[in-house]
């Protein structure tokens, strides 16, 4: 419930704590977050970054996110004017189990995601935003920097990534690319 409450340090702060502790910190995060109901299926959250970061989310790029992503089933109303990443989870992790009030989808900090697309779409009002499709990497994809060579994904989209960023540029125009039901059965991704 603490990391719920954002009562522990996070991104910087995290670095004014011991080491030892730190460390103690992430590996409850880390069990306690195994220990949720699973979420497979469309997650989005929104988040400001520069248009130095934002020239980062090539399609086929590999992605590092070192934080505990905090999202909501997809589609959610985006409001304000940040980008919006909408996300493939698979190892995501529900809070509604620890009656939040709210669905709430965590995905663990160091997850790896591939780009799927980085679009300027319009919202409900017409104004442009930035919209990051990504396909959350399963444990048997995300290798570390010394098994594979990163450059060589560049832009490689494969059929799987392909049905998966149809169903997010379905959500992204406001349509619902699936069901919560045929996300939790694993069924096939193909449209």
């Amino acid at each position: 419930m603490t990391l719920l409450r954002n009562e522990w340090p996070t991104g910087e702060h995290l670095n004014e704590f011991p080491a030892d502790l730190a460390a103690a910190w992430a590996a409850c995060v880390a069990s306690g977050l195994r220990r949720l109901p699973s979420y497979r299926g469309a997650a989005q959250y929104t988040m400001s970054i520069s248009s130095v970061e934002a020239a980062r989310y090539v399609p086929g790029q590999v992605v590092l996110q070192p934080e505990v992503i905090r999202a909501v089933p997809a589609p959610a109303p985006a409001a304000g004017t940040d980008t919006v990443f909408l996300v493939w989870s698979v190892g995501g992790r529900r809070t509604d189990a620890l009656r939040t009030g709210k669905a709430t989808i965590l995905i663990p900090g160091n997850s790896e995601f591939k780009v799927l697309a980085a679009e300027n779409l319009a919202d409900d009002s017409g104004k442009k935003r930035l919209w990051v499709l990504l396909r959350e990497l399963t444990a048997a994809e995300q290798c570390s920097e010394a098994e594979i060579d990163r450059t060589s994904k560049l832009g490689e989209l494969d059929e799987e990534d392909m049905a998966i960023r149809s169903r997010l540029l379905k959500i992204a125009d406001g349509g619902s690319g699936t069901s919560q039901s045929e996300a939790r059965a694993g069924s096939n991704l193909n449209p």
